[in-house]
């Protein structure tokens, strides 16, 4: 088991996503963010990558009364074999 990604629940991902490129940006040089829509769970979906560390930031519905409750972290990934 490895680990992937990590996943942070924002009520808007294109001004969390200027935050989190700011920093990494400023602090390595690099970054790269991939955008999407997920029909299934009607949310946002932005994963970024700096060096080995992978950060996908989500956004709709389904992460409100998560922000409410003032949780962000949303879900961690591990990638298995099978």
């Amino acid at each position: 088991m490895r680990f992937h990604h990590l996943g942070i629940a924002t009520e808007d991902v294109e001004s969390e996503l200027k935050i989190w490129k700011k920093f990494f940006a400023d602090v390595s040089g690099e970054f790269s963010a991939k955008r999407c829509f997920d029909p299934l769970q009607e949310v946002e979906l932005c994963l970024f990558e700096v060096g080995d560390l992978k950060i996908e930031l989500v956004s709709g519905e389904r992460v409100r009364n998560f922000l409410k409750r003032g949780v962000k972290i949303y879900h961690i990934c591990f990638e298995v074999d099978d």
